[in-house]
This record gives C-alpha cells, sequence and structure tokens, in this order.
C-alpha cells in the first residue's frame, strides 16, 4: 500500500483499508489466542464437517491474507468485494447474534465503499 497520498481520495481509500484490514488482524489474533470464544458463531453442520479448532486458525490466516490483500492497494475492487462477501457470510450465518454482529453493517458498507472507490478512481 502506498501512503503517499498525492489527494483526498487517497485518503479516503487508505483509511477504509486501514480500517478494515484492522477488523481482520484483530479478530484473526483473537482467534488465534482464545478460539473457544468463536465457537458460537460456527454453523452446526460446519462443524459436523470440520472441528471448529480448526477451521477457526484456517479462517484466521484467510483473515490475514484478506487484510494484507486489502492493504496492498493489489485489485482492491476484488478485495473489497472478497471482504464484503466474507462478513456477509458472517452475519447472515449468525442472526441470533445481530444485536452484536449489527457493526458488520457497517464495515460491509465500508468494504464495498472502497470497492466502488477504486472501480471509479482508478
Amino acid at each position: 500500500m502506498s501512503f503517499y497520498i498525492h489527494d483526498h481520495r487517497d485518503m479516503t481509500a487508505a483509511w477504509l483499508k486501514i480500517g478494515l484490514a484492522f477488523v481482520f488482524l484483530w479478530v484473526a489474533g483473537a482467534m488465534y489466542i482464545n478460539p473457544s470464544a468463536f465457537f458460537h458463531y460456527l454453523p452446526a453442520f460446519l462443524t459436523q464437517i470440520v472441528s471448529p479448532e480448526l477451521f477457526l486458525r484456517l479462517f484466521g490466516v484467510y483473515e490475514v491474507f484478506l487484510a494484507l490483500w486489502i492493504l496492498s492497494g493489489k485489485l482492491t475492487f476484488f478485495a473489497g468485494v472478497v471482504a464484503a462477501c466474507t462478513l456477509i457470510g458472517i452475519t447472515i450465518f449468525n442472526l441470533d447474534a445481530f444485536p452484536i454482529l449489527f457493526r458488520n453493517i457497517g464495515l460491509i458498507c465500508a468494504a464495498f465503499a472502497l470497492s466502488s472507490h477504486s472501480a471509479y478512481y482508478k
């Protein structure tokens, strides 16, 4: 990610990238430190296929790569779409936890904003 700011549009993209990447890195770290705190977010069908510990470790690695992709500035449109889809999936499979996950709606909008920004300001 280039931190050389040419104008306000670059600053907007930088803040979106930093904010989204922070969220994915924070959760990946939290899942690594205390995976059992995230077991209740996993759909039942998933825990029948793979152990919760293994899935959360793999998902944490995925989130780190996603955060690094967002920060890299490469194919930002697609990174934003993947981030939004990830957050949509987490939210849909956990509607019973919506009082906690309602913040994901703002993050989903931020991910789509990053995508649309990168598509418009090439």
